[in-house]
């Protein structure tokens, strides 16, 4: 991706929320992704192919408060904590051979810029084939490397990591579209082995590019059927503004988090619950905008960014109405609750079958029919009632 491209986005961005507050329907949607597994049995986090409580099919039951209320609790509240998910810190990674040179000299030339890489966070059921996929690129003007190699590897338990194998890095249109991605080169699509399939579980995935031990960084998440989540827009939504990825293109630290939003999401892991975070950011927003996402304390989670170019320009209706089925559909994932801020937000939370009573909209920023959902001013109401909810067992 050049960098013309990139400050296109943050122009039509922009001009189409502008678009949006004189009246006029906005031709873009910019808008807009990890907890130890429930039930590991080391506090540390040794194992985490736990067995997962979410598993049951019964969830947290009715979600307002007054359900199960706490003894005493004249209120109805229901304080008690559930299972949170602690992650492993990225650390005791080493690897486990030097640097090589690099395959072709055109590759150490775009190396020489600041890396760009990512990984794609993958949400499946343990069984289901695992395919890793990663994007290799440097500098602001996102040159790819082609034909060189990575290794991938896999932290099994905290401090602990072992390498899956390695895999060479695409030419463009090498390998077509794989899992609703398209090769654009530069990519890595693994399938994990077989015998090194982990269990229940989440687990961090590093490509280690082999050149100059450069990294991407992802999760690999095996849950089970009946996991019980809430989604939620990243820009907008989560932040101030509407147009806040386009700005982190300049500066990813540049968003303002809404007050409580942090502690919204951070009370639903307290409860027991996954966070998923769906942006129709482009994915080279990727490193800085989980940055973001752990400076202002959100749970680390999910997080699913668009792999075109420019984003999700346009209408990102059919991108996220697609990432949420497969999410459902596929990985048998509940959503009790989706957050967003704009008509196309709506549109694909109903498209993708979630019930009107469980999709929250910022009001303010949402303008239009909320056709039944719910209308939030704000995180600081939305914070007291996810401390009520009852924990998922």
């Amino acid at each position: 991706m050049n960098l013309a491209h990139k400050f296109a986005w943050i122009l039509a961005s922009v001009a189409a929320t502008a678009a949006c507050q004189n009246g006029t329907p906005a031709p873009t949607d910019a808008s807009d992704g990890e907890l130890r597994p429930p039930g590991d049995t080391n506090a540390l986090g040794d194992s985490h192919a736990a067995t997962d409580p979410t598993a049951s099919d019964s969830g947290g039951g009715d979600p307002t408060p007054g359900d199960n209320p706490i003894p005493g609790d004249s209120s109805g509240c229901n304080l008690a904590l559930g299972t949170a998910f602690v992650p492993c810190a990225n650390t005791g990674f080493a690897p486990d051979s030097g640097v090589e040179d690099w395959r072709h000299v055109s590759s150490s030339v775009v190396a020489a810029e600041s890396p760009r890489h990512r990984g794609l966070d993958l949400v499946l059921n343990p069984g289901q084939v695992p395919i890793l996929i990663g994007k290799f690129a440097y500098g602001p003007f996102d040159l790819d490397i082609h034909d060189e190699t990575v290794e991938l590897w896999l932290q099994t338990s905290c401090g602990h990591w072992e390498k899956l194998g390695s895999a060479l890095t695409s030419d463009d249109g090498q390998y077509g579209t794989v899992n609703g991605v398209e090769d654009d080169g530069g990519r890595i699509f693994f399938t994990i082995p077989e015998a090194a399939r982990p269990g229940l579980g989440s687990y961090r995935v590093k490509f280690l590019v082999k050149g100059d031990h450069s990294e991407a960084n992802s999760w690999l998440h095996l849950w089970p059927r009946g996991t019980h989540a809430v989604l939620s827009d990243v820009d907008g939504t989560i932040t101030t503004s509407e147009n806040d990825g386009a700005w982190s293109v300049l500066d990813p630290a540049t968003p303002v988090i809404r007050p409580s939003a942090a502690a919204t999401f951070q009370a639903y892991a307290q409860k027991g619950y996954r966070v998923v975070y769906l942006t129709a950011r482009p994915e080279f927003l990727d490193p800085g905008s989980r940055a973001w996402f752990a400076a202002n304390g959100l749970p680390e989670s999910v997080a699913h960014f668009s792999p075109k170019d420019l984003g999700e320009l346009g209408n990102a209706t059919p991108y996220k109405a697609a990432f949420i089925t497969t999410l459902m559909g596929n990985a048998g994932v509940i959503l009790d609750a989706v957050y967003g801020n704009k008509d196309t937000d709506l549109a694909a939370y109903l498209e993708a079958g979630i019930p009107a009573n469980n999709i929250q909209l910022l009001d303010g920023t949402f303008e239009g029919d909320p056709q039944g959902a719910n209308l939030l001013i704000g995180y600081e109401t939305e914070l007291t009632r996810v401390r009520c909810l009852p924990p998922l067992p």
